[in-house]
């Protein structure tokens, strides 16, 4: 199913999928959403990058929270597009949502800064 075919296939409701294991994860899109998916699996992203980085503490719960909101963002704005545009089926939606949780973690600090340095009149 591609990204353009959600909207047809949840207006038609679907029968339920018999639960195998190439379809696992379309039935759990179906089931909730594939942007509360999207969601989720920004978190774990996030989760990924914190456990990976070995901080636990107030600072890597910080870091979880704003993978969900990058991810929430992402869900809204981003994904749809891309899966559009390259025309991907709608598994790739939670994939996306993973990578951009890992890595938009490690790349806020980075635009932050950046976006300092412009508002600054800096390069």
């Amino acid at each position: 199913m591609f990204a353009g075919d959600v909207v047809n296939h949840l207006i038609m409701r679907p029968p339920m999928l018999k639960l195998n294991e190439e379809n696992k994860l379309e039935a759990l899109i179906l089931a909730i959403g594939a942007k509360t998916c999207c969601i989720a699996s920004a978190g774990v992203g996030g989760a990924a990058n914190v456990l990976t980085n070995k901080k636990f503490s107030w600072g890597g719960a910080k870091d979880i929270l704003l993978a969900v909101i990058v991810g929430w963002i992402a869900a809204e704005f981003f994904i749809p597009p891309i899966m559009k545009h390259f025309v991907l089926d709608i598994l790739w939606g939670p994939a996306i949502a993973f990578v951009i949780g890992y890595s938009g973690i490690r790349l806020l600090p980075l635009l932050e800064e950046r976006a300092r340095g412009i508002v600054k009149g800096g390069k």
